[in-house]
């Protein structure tokens, strides 16, 4: 079942960029209690990729609950910190028969120094593998700002595995699948989490998601 708050949260991001609205983007890649100097260092640090700290924001705003989104980040550990996460609840996926659903992620030569992360939002199924509307961190804007964009992502059947091209013609390795929909076993849809969250009362990231919690205000108080 595809994970479809996932596939929400992404879209809602599409077009977010340093140079354009430099706190909406240090709050998405930064985690609960991070510094404001960590938050800024991470939207701004010359020649890096954002791919990973964009994909654990928009995990952490789903509602996927583990302890590697939360903790105070540590440098290059962003794409590292999603493998570990998938490992542990059981949603890592190499199969080359597995069927991709919107809020999935991809992993693409994590294990190279040019690995990249795309969450998917659209999944179509070709003859020869899938033609899928990623939502990917680590785009650049016309300024050099890192940001957030939506591509499309071609999976190529190649020998036991799949090839990667992007729009922009940019061609890796699948190295594996995260499954959204196994991801939902740590997954809160409570709004009583986003309230708690929001406040800090968890030590955890402030964000709410606005309608929900005036929901659960109005039936509680």
């Amino acid at each position: 079942m595809a994970n479809r708050r996932i596939a929400s949260e992404a879209l809602r991001v599409v077009g977010l960029y340093a140079d354009t609205d430099l706190e909406a983007f240090e709050d998405l890649l930064g985690g609960p209690g991070e510094s404001d100097a960590m938050k800024h260092a991470m939207a701004t640090a010359p020649a890096s990729s954002t791919c990973g700290l964009v994909a654990r924001g928009i995990w952490r705003r789903a509602g996927v609950k583990h302890k590697a989104l939360y903790a105070p980040y540590v440098p290059a550990s962003a794409i590292g910190s999603l493998w570990q996460i998938a490992r542990e609840t059981g949603a890592w996926e190499t199969s080359p028969d597995y069927e991709i659903e919107p809020g999935d992620l991809l992993m693409l030569d994590v294990d190279k120094s040019n690995g990249h992360v795309s969450t998917v939002v659209t999944a179509e199924k070709l003859p020869n593998g899938w033609k899928l509307g990623t939502v990917d961190g680590g785009a650049q804007s016309a300024g050099g700002a890192q940001g957030v964009a939506a591509r499309t992502h071609w999976l190529t059947r190649d020998g036991g595995g799949f090839t990667s091209s992007n729009s922009l013609g940019v061609t890796h390795r699948l190295t594996g699948v995260v499954s959204s929909a196994r991801l939902a076993s740590i997954q809160s849809t409570d709004p009583i989490w986003f309230w708690l969250v929001g406040l800090g009362a968890l030590g955890t990231a402030a964000y709410v998601y606005r309608d929900e919690l005036e929901d659960f205000v109005s039936r509680r108080f």
